[in-house]
């Protein structure tokens, strides 16, 4: 027995009929994997059937030697504005054993094509910056 928010809907429960909720886009599950998943699938056949024939995303990242986040706010906001559909993501080290020198690793989420078109032109825009590039696998 229970109380959902005012709004919720319902996610039928195979296993023992206890249900779970959805509240927007934010979903609720009860019990162990075994009894969640069932519940997880449902939620994502009936409420995001167009992620079934999604391409899935990929990421791609460049490292950026030397440099510092805040030297590089408008070219991050520049890609930002230019490429909504991908996710820019940028994680300031300030060395470590792999790479010693103070660095960022940018990296661009979202459909395979369009990431390369970006990141070329972002490693492009870095280097005419001046700045040093190495890929994350070395």
């Amino acid at each position: 027995m229970g109380n959902f928010p005012k709004g919720a809907t319902l996610i039928p429960n195979p296993v023992n009929q206890m249900a779970g909720f959805s509240h927007g886009h934010v979903h609720f599950v009860p019990g162990f994997p075994s009894m969640a998943w069932p519940m997880v699938e449902w939620v994502l056949d009936e409420r995001y059937p167009q992620l079934h024939n999604a391409e899935p995303e990929v990421e791609e990242t460049v490292i950026a030697l030397n440099a510092r986040e805040g030297d590089l706010i408008t070219l991050m906001q520049e890609y930002s504005q230019r490429y909504p559909q991908l996710k820019l993501s940028s994680l300031p080290n300030f060395g470590n054993e792999a790479i010693p020198q103070m660095h960022i690793e940018f990296g661009f989420t979202g459909q395979p094509q369009l990431v390369n078109i970006a990141m070329a032109e972002f490693r492009r825009s870095l280097q005419a910056a001046g700045y040093e590039l190495r890929d994350k696998s070395r």
